[in-house]
Formats: structure tokens, C-alpha cells, sequence
């Protein structure tokens, strides 16, 4: 019986035309060491936002805005080349993906911190030169994925950072927080990024308030950092540790020195000593 069952799955693969190992090998790419903007040098000169991240659009019913439109000008954006942010494996590919609207390519990018995100380029299309890549195959930082499609109601490239969907173009607007639902604002995540690769980069706090720092963190004697995230009030170590975390019972603007100690500013007026 167990020879009859291995011999059927033997049979399974060769019908399939897959090996033992294929799909391993597949999802098995190089690591995003490095981020960059889906242009090369010389376009980035003309690109321009034409839509940025998390606002509402009058032309979808006042939806939030899932990604960032890029855009060089009327007659001049189509069909440039769009270059994937950093080594991934693609997880989607589709020139028909947004039907009308354009093809979609979704890759997988996992960083040498173990963060796995997703980058989605929207409102593309194929040329006769230019295919999009295969699903599980794997793509290099700057590798061209594509180019910008003739759609509506110009064309331009919409790109998402997200942290789930990895085979879901998905809708491009959303009623709810995009935040919230797990897409995150893609120019601030490649700037970040490329900070966080550089060979000065020694740490970084990550902030649960996506808007930032209201105001610039305080150094304290022992060289820690107060700041606030939202309405917590966190101290950190000079490498990054959070040492603790206080919840405040009112919205803060700032936490300054006066008089020597460490001073909370609240919305009101109010002052407060920690």
C-alpha cells in the first residue's frame, strides 16, 4: 500500500511537471538590502505626486487613497519604465489585474530585520520588450517590471506598501484608515528604509502614531531620549530601547526642559514635571 501511494505521487509531480524542490527553490530570493523609488535617476527629475497617500478622493465617493500616483505631465508618462523598490519575489503579476484600469505586479520584499512587506504597482502595462515577471520568480532592486499604462484618467503609476494581500491587487480606495487596514505611506517607508540600510545607521525608534513626533525628542543626563508617540510618553536608550511607556490622560504637544526637568506640554496649557 505505502509503495502504491508513493509511486501515485511520484506520478503526480511528473504530471504536474514539477519537482520535489521547485516551489522551494522558487520562493527562495535575495533579501531587501536596499530601497529605492520605482524610477531611475534621469525620470525622477520629472515625476511628480499627482495623488498622495491616505487622502480622500472626490472621484471615488470621498474613499481614502490606498497608495501614491506618480505622474510626469499629460503626454509624457506613458509608457515609462517602472523599476521594482528592492529585491523580492513577485507574488502577483497580471496585465489585466484592474481590468481596464491596468495590469497590477505584487512582490514580496523581506528585510534583514525579518519585516515582510508587500509593494504593489498599479496601472500598468506590456510591451512588446517590456513582460511582466512571472509569479514566484524573483526580482532585483531597480530590475523594470513594467511600464505605465494608457488609463484613466491619466496615465500614471499608483504604488502601495501594505502588509498583507499578497496576491490581491485590491480595491485602490478603502472607506476605513488605510493604516489601520495595513497599508502604509509609501515614500515615507522608502526614505525610512534607506536610512535604516545606510552604513551610518546604528538605530531607530518605530512609532505606533503614523503623523510622527509632534516636536523633537528630549535628551536626558544619561543620554536616553524622551519623546512623545501619540499620547504616550515614551523613554528610550541610546540604542533604541524603550525603558517605559506612559499613557497620558490628555492629547500633548511637546515635552521640552524647564527649569532643569523634564516638562510635558499639554494641549491645553497646562505644563506637567515628569
Amino acid at each position: 500500500m505505502r509503495t502504491t501511494l508513493l509511486i501515485l505521487a511520484l506520478l503526480t509531480l511528473i504530471t504536474l511537471g514539477a519537482a520535489p524542490n521547485d516551489y522551494y527553490a522558487q520562493t527562495q530570493c535575495p533579501p531587501a538590502d536596499a530601497v529605492d523609488f520605482p524610477f531611475d535617476a534621469a525620470q525622477r527629475t520629472r515625476i511628480q505626486l499627482a495623488q498622495g497617500f491616505g487622502v480622500p478622493s472626490p472621484r471615488h465617493q470621498g474613499r481614502y487613497h490606498t497608495g501614491e500616483d506618480f505622474y510626469s505631465g499629460r503626454g509624457s508618462t506613458l509608457g515609462t519604465p517602472v523599476h521594482a523598490i528592492a529585491n523580492g519575489r513577485v507574488t502577483y503579476a497580471y496585465p489585466l489585474g484592474w481590468g481596464r484600469d491596468g495590469g497590477v505586479v505584487i512582490i514580496e520584499h523581506t528585510f534583514a530585520d525579518g519585516t515582510v512587506v508587500y509593494s504593489l504597482y498599479g496601472h500598468m502595462m506590456e510591451t512588446e520588450t517590456v513582460k511582466f515577471p512571472m509569479r514566484l520568480s524573483c526580482v532585483a532592486l531597480g530590475q523594470v517590471i513594467g511600464v505605465v499604462g494608457d488609463v484613466r484618467p491619466a496615465p500614471h503609476l499608483h504604488l502601495e506598501i501594505k502588509l498583507a494581500g499578497p496576491d490581491t491587487p485590491g480595491p485602490g480606495y478603502s472607506w476605513a484608515n488605510v493604516y489601520d487596514e495595513g497599508w502604509r505611506h509609501p515614500s515615507r517607508f522608502i526614505v525610512n528604509r534607506q536610512a535604516w540600510t545606510h552604513p551610518a545607521h546604528r538605530w531607530h525608534l518605530t512609532l505606533n502614531d503614523p503623523v510622527g513626533l509632534p516636536s523633537s525628542p528630549l535628551p536626558v543626563a544619561d543620554f536616553s531620549l524622551m519623546y512623545l508617540d501619540g499620547r504616550t510618553l515614551r523613554l528610550a536608550t541610546y540604542d533604541g530601547r524603550v525603558l517605559w511607556r506612559v499613557v497620558l490622560n490628555a492629547p500633548a504637544l511637546a515635552v521640552i526642559e524647564s527649569r532643569g526637568q523634564p516638562t510635558i506640554v499639554y494641549a491645553d496649557g497646562l505644563m506637567q514635571t515628569v
